[in-house]
Formats: C-alpha cells, sequence, structure tokens
C-alpha cells in the first residue's frame, strides 16, 4: 500500500479509512500519517496548559465592583474556553480511539493508543483539577443542570 492515509497509490483510495490523501483519514486534514496523531496529542495538552493558564486569569480574584452581570460573564469566558478546549480534544481522542480499534496497521494501531492514552490521562488530570471545576459550577450552563457538570 502507499503508507498514507488514503492507502492507495497517488493517495486516491476511498477505503474505510480513506477519504482521499489529500483530506487525511476521515476527511480530516491533520490526519495522515501515524505520527499525526502523536503531533496532535501535543498539540491538545499544549492547549491544555493554556486553557488552565487563562482559566486562571479569569477566576482570579474578582475585580473592586465587579457586578453580578460582569462576575458571570466572567465564568462564561472560562465555560467557552473550555467548550472549545474539549471540542479540540474530542477531535483528538474520538480518532484515536476508533484508529486503536479498528485500523488493519499495526503502526496505526500504536500511535493511536500511545495517543489514546496520553489524552485519557490529560481528561483525568483536568477533571481533578479545582480551578476548572469551579468555572463550570459557576457558568450558567452547569447552574441549568444543577452545577454537576465534569470536564467531560
Amino acid at each position: 500500500p502507499g503508507g498514507g492515509a488514503g492507502g492507495g497509490k497517488g493517495g486516491g483510495s476511498r477505503g474505510m479509512f480513506g477519504l482521499g490523501g489529500a483530506r487525511g483519514m476521515f476527511g480530516l486534514p491533520w490526519l495522515r500519517t501515524p505520527g499525526d496523531l502523536a503531533k496532535s496529542a501535543a498539540r491538545v495538552k499544549d492547549l491544555a496548559a493554556a486553557l488552565e493558564s487563562e482559566v486562571a486569569l479569569l477566576l482570579a480574584a474578582a475585580p473592586r465592583g465587579e457586578s453580578p452581570l460582569q462576575a458571570s460573564q466572567r465564568a462564561a469566558s472560562a465555560t467557552g474556553l473550555m467548550d472549545d478546549f474539549s471540542n479540540e480534544l474530542c477531535k483528538v481522542l474520538d480518532a484515536s480511539e476508533v484508529v486503536r480499534a479498528a485500523h488493519s496497521d499495526d503502526g496505526w494501531r500504536r500511535s493511536a493508543s500511545i495517543a489514546r492514552d496520553e489524552l485519557s490521562a490529560l481528561v483525568h488530570n483536568l477533571n481533578r483539577n479545582t480551578s476548572l471545576a469551579r468555572a463550570l459550577k459557576s457558568s450558567p450552563k452547569a447552574a441549568s443542570r444543577g452545577g454537576r457538570e465534569g470536564f467531560l
């Protein structure tokens, strides 16, 4: 086989895992080689570190004279950042899980398993992060669910 995500010569194969070599596996432009899973997992881990810093800044002590509306907007901003991050995390984690479980190539499965394990550990750590938990509990979205919302 051609070794690329499409699996055929010239990258034009449309098998189960290839939607065309130029587009990447599952039509994901970032998923063309097994190494792309590791790169994407590393990118998500970097985003997680940035997320924690941003949320910490948003949830720092309220400025003097902040109104309840402003506090709610701050919490909503933190929640919005977490929602955006969660979308990026899930793209990589879901693709890793499907590749790990169903791909015919050992190299793809091995790379997917490593990425999935790293990102699962990241999710576990994020779910234990008290700053992120406070942001989720104080958000208007969580209030509508009785404050019971985990990261994922």
